[in-house]
């Protein structure tokens, strides 16, 4: 099964399906992983797994260690707690616009057809 690459160009166009956000490759073929909600998204048989209910959360010290660049002596230090806060705030707003653009969606009705309304009594 061909294995992901830093190089990959398709990587360049896949996002974290909460946040839209661009996604990280963990060692050729392992995982993608969303820094900005710390989730991480297996890759099965070549396949990335991209549903929201495929990503894993990742602790505070996972986190850091994939953070950590080959040679660095020291883990990047976390974010304070207010950058953090809006964080998550605006993940939390990019899924919830999303989720609400596909619910308007699916309830307006199909161009061309007309809503049908009670007849006269």
């Amino acid at each position: 099964m061909p294995r992901f690459s830093a190089d990959d160009p398709l990587l360049k166009i896949l996002a974290c399906p909460l946040d839209k956000g661009p996604l990280t490759l963990l060692q050729p073929g392992e995982a993608l992983y969303n820094p900005r909600l710390r989730r991480r998204y297996p890759i099965v048989d070549g396949i990335p797994q991209l549903l929201p209910s495929s990503g894993e959360p990742v602790t505070e010290d996972e986190h850091r260690r994939l953070l950590q660049r080959p040679g660095d002596t020291h883990p990047p230090a976390a974010p304070d707690a207010a950058l953090q806060d809006r964080l998550d705030h605006q993940s939390h707003k990019t899924y919830q616009d999303h989720k609400d653009r596909r619910d308007h969606r699916n309830h307006e009705p199909h161009q061309g057809h007309q809503e049908l309304e009670d007849p006269p009594s």
